[in-house]
């Protein structure tokens, strides 16, 4: 696949407002993970930083990725997506949260090539949730949507999404030959995650 995009610009704010990117998870920065699991699909890692200050902090712990900085102050995730894209080169990018410990990295390479002829590639749950911050994303159309949202204050992921032309779902259990119990889509968005996966084992 062409591009890889790691959101870090969340603020933490369910672990008291640390730096989640960097937080000691297993012996490392939490970014670490999905940076190297994503780093075996994509040709090109962005990660999409809020400020200049989270990112010369990120920088201290991540070598050969691309930084992009949001333009769009207070906007969550989707600033993360448009800086990313504005970046991105390939036709195609994976988006991921940089919280995700346990991506395997043939889920990302699978979905990669789902996506392809279409505008978008997101799982989705037995119970309809989508994962829009696991999804491929065709560049050019995404980015126009993104901004039309931004324009208009829309901090709704899936605002942009439900927008596109074109959007395939895939049910998660696809996934289940190469990530049996789904790890890949797990979030530490906690300190209790952090100590509930400690000692699960890392994906592929």
């Amino acid at each position: 696949m062409d591009s890889g995009i790691v959101l870090a610009g969340g603020k933490g704010s369910r672990m008291g407002g640390v730096e989640k990117p960097l937080i000691n998870f297993r012996g490392k920065p939490l970014i670490t993970y999905p940076v190297t699991a994503v780093r075996k699909v994509c040709s090109e890692i962005i990660v999409a930083c809020r400020d200049e200050k989270q990112k010369e902090l990120i920088s201290s712990v991540l070598d050969d990725v691309t930084f992009s900085i949001d333009v769009f102050e207070g906007a969550g995730p989707l600033a993360g997506i448009h800086s990313g894209l504005e970046m991105s080169k390939g036709e195609y990018a994976f988006i991921v949260a940089c919280d995700m410990p346990f991506i395997h990295s043939d889920v990302v390479r699978k979905l990669g090539m789902e996506a392809m002829g279409y505008d978008a590639c997101l799982p989705v749950w037995g119970d309809g949730r989508y994962e829009p911050l696991f999804a491929v994303y065709r560049r050019d159309a995404m980015l126009k949507e993104v901004k039309k949202s931004l324009e208009k204050n829309e901090t709704k992921i899936l605002a942009p999404v439900f927008r596109l032309k074109s959007v395939k779902e895939v049910n998660v259990n696809v996934f289940r030959d190469m990530d049996p119990e789904l790890r890949s889509f797990v979030n530490i968005n906690t300190f209790y995650d952090m100590e509930r996966y400690e000692r699960v084992e890392d994906a592929g």
